[in-house]
């Protein structure tokens, strides 16, 4: 077809053609915020008036939004096309809405998903979590290249669906990297879009657990740390061993049987510091019980009372075993 990006009359052909299939809807991951060619722009803004249409908008560096023109539909039928991406550079969730300039948009997945059937409330400020099971590039893919030449192919895939029209070539700047799949491969953001939509559609989104049972699951983890000391007598590395192995199994069943997400990691931290506290506590007894038994234990060996009871530990142990020694 020729070099990225492609000429609006070419875009307008490729959309012709989708429509011939009679998708549900036709979401475009495409940056429309300029005019080009007088010719160009009008063959697009006719073929656009064929089907509904989802037209993706981002934040401009500047601020505000780039949005379709108004000829294409403006901020009436803008989605924002973002993700969120963790400190490890991986995406996990997708803001429900963003806002810029007194103007909020819609994630572009869950605009797509509505249009698809799913009735489930947009609420302003928060992200949604995809559980990517259908991993991004398991996404059906049909070249528009294909398309555009009438090559049949699976354009029977089109029909009825949710179709989304992007660039899916690796020299593209939207770019992701995702939870799943090949490790470190970047997913062309369609995909990700694409394959998130498929998530909400499915009703497979991740739930966090409230604050409020993070919490009480935490005393619970710290409370069978202790009461696996307490029947030992002493402190085992076996019993963080446990409560941590007993966490990783309930985290996974709970994210794979009902979709909910476990802080595991702040759950073993809570257990090592039950444990750790315990000892530091239980420590600092004991050296003050020792200290007034080696005290006494020397005052009635008729040691001059000038000497003072040591500190650290070796010490204290090295003047228990000289008593020993006299005893």
């Amino acid at each position: 077809v020729g070099p990225l990006p492609w000429a609006r009359a070419d875009i307008a052909s490729l959309v012709d053609r989708i429509a011939e299939h009679n998708p549900r809807v036709l979401v475009i991951d495409m940056l429309f915020s300029e005019q080009r060619d007088a010719d160009g722009d009008a063959a697009l803004e006719t073929a656009l008036a064929h089907l509904d249409t989802i037209l993706v908008a981002v934040l401009s560096p500047e601020g505000g939004w780039l949005l379709p023109i108004g000829r294409f539909g403006g901020s009436v039928v803008a989605a924002h096309g973002h993700a969120e991406t963790d400190t490890d550079g991986v995406v996990r969730s997708i803001a429900t809405t963003k806002q810029a300039g007194g103007l909020p948009l819609p994630a572009l997945a869950l605009v797509a998903a509505q249009h698809g059937g799913w009735g489930g409330p947009i609420a302003p400020g928060r992200r949604f979590f995809p559980d990517f099971k259908k991993a991004p590039e398991e996404i059906p893919r049909i070249s528009a290249a294909d398309l555009l030449a009438g090559s049949p192919g699976k354009t029977g895939l089109l029909a009825d669906r949710v179709v989304f029209l992007g660039y899916s070539a690796s020299g593209t700047t939207d770019q992701y990297l995702v939870p799943v799949g090949r490790r470190n491969h970047p997913i062309p953001g369609i995909l990700v879009h694409a394959a998130a939509t498929s998530a909400v559609l499915r009703e497979g989104l991740l739930r966090p657990l409230p604050a409020w049972a993070a919490i009480a699951l935490a005393f619970l983890v710290a409370w069978a740390t202790q009461a696996l000391r307490s029947s030992s007598g002493r402190f085992r590395l076996l019993h963080i061993c446990a409560v941590s192995c007993a966490v990783v199994l309930t985290t996974v069943g709970a994210l794979w049987l009902a979709n909910v997400l476990i802080p595991a990691f702040a759950l073993i931290v809570a257990a090592s510091l039950s444990t750790g506290l315990r000892e530091a506590v239980e420590s600092k007894q004991a050296q003050a019980e020792t200290g007034a038994i080696l005290a006494s234990l020397i005052e009635e060996e008729g040691v001059q009372s000038s000497v003072p009871v040591p500190r650290g530990v070796h010490g204290r142990l090295a003047q228990v075993k000289n008593l020993q020694g006299r005893l």
